[in-house]
């Protein structure tokens, strides 16, 4: 494994000192060349990309060397204390969100809307001793995002014709650009539909209007 470029650095003294100061390239893409020289083989890659003031090329063109990064949420598993009704619940909601059943087990269920997975799996019998609070250790609530805030809008409504439990209707929540609905699943775990949206525009001579009312 190559010496790290800091180590390296020390022992010149002060002129490395000085070439660590001269760098304008970030941590981030020193830590993808890098990763790009050990592979190559080649060990003065870092030092020489900077002097020449090509690491910035150098990340652009190689950027799967760059550290591990998140791309999306792949799947969530909850656990539900009664199988049959949260599969019927499930299956209602994530149907009119979208998804489609994509895995079909004994005691799980997994939905696809083709970027993420949702899944629901049978509680152990411990697990079923005792009910779903929120504000223990574990799942706290999960939001969908939607479109746009006629989405959330008939989100709700649906929510209101299947007897689902809403917990807050649809509206602005922590401050006018977070628009919401927040609502719980059969043991109680709460979701919620929400976009980031600013109200609509009003017109200028609607506003008018209004005022003179």
């Amino acid at each position: 494994m190559h010496r790290s470029l800091l180590p390296l650095q020390l022992r010149e003294g002060v002129m490395g000192m000085q070439f660590m100061q001269d760098m304008t390239v970030d941590i981030k893409k020193i830590a993808a060349v890098r990763a790009l020289a050990d592979a190559m083989k080649v060990p003065n890659l870092v030092e020489q990309s900077a002097r020449h003031g090509v690491t910035d090329y150098i990340y652009r063109h190689n950027r799967d060397y760059a550290m591990p990064r998140v791309v999306g949420i792949d799947h969530l598993v909850l656990s539900v204390g009664d199988f049959a009704r949260s599969k019927d619940y499930y299956g209602k909601l994530l149907k009119f969100l979208g998804f489609k059943l994509k895995h079909d087990y004994a005691d799980m269920a997994g939905w696809s809307n083709g970027k993420t997975l949702f899944w629901i799996a049978a509680a152990d019998a411990q697990g079923r001793k005792r009910k779903y609070r929120k504000g223990d250790i574990g799942f706290h609530h999960y939001a969908f995002e939607l479109s746009s805030r006629n989405d959330v809008d008939e989100l709700g409504a649906f929510l209101e014709e299947n007897d689902m439990n809403v917990v807050d209707p649809p509206g602005e929540y922590y401050g006018r650009d977070y628009y919401a609905v927040y609502f719980t699943d059969p043991d109680g775990m709460k979701l919620e539909g929400m976009i980031w949206a600013p109200p609509p525009k009003t017109s200028f001579k609607r506003k008018r209007k209004k005022r003179k009312s």
